[in-house]
């Protein structure tokens, strides 16, 4: 006999489970929504984002290092050059 699963833990087509409904609206992280800047020759990339409230993400690449930082408000690609040049001078090293 095939083992018996309550009605909510079976899958429906088209149907999103109870766990996820509260994320289904939300957007995933896409390279659409990140801008590349070049800073002194050293290239980064920014998204927006929310933790508690608006933020901007800051990542230098290549991604091997693993420098990110952010930053309160959404910015602008000027904004955030000025962020790396005296916040986070070290992301320059």
């Amino acid at each position: 006999m095939a083992p018996r699963f309550p009605p909510s833990s079976r899958k429906t087509p088209g149907r999103v489970s109870r766990t996820r409904g509260h994320t289904s609206g939300v957007p995933g992280t896409s390279t659409a929504h990140r801008q590349r800047l070049e800073i002194d020759g050293t290239p980064f990339l920014f998204q927006h984002g929310y933790r508690f409230g608006k933020v901007t993400y800051i990542t230098r690449l290549p991604l091997g290092k693993s420098m990110t930082v952010f930053t309160p408000g959404h910015l602008s690609g000027p904004e955030v050059e000025a962020v790396v040049r005296g916040d986070n001078p070290w992301m320059l090293e």
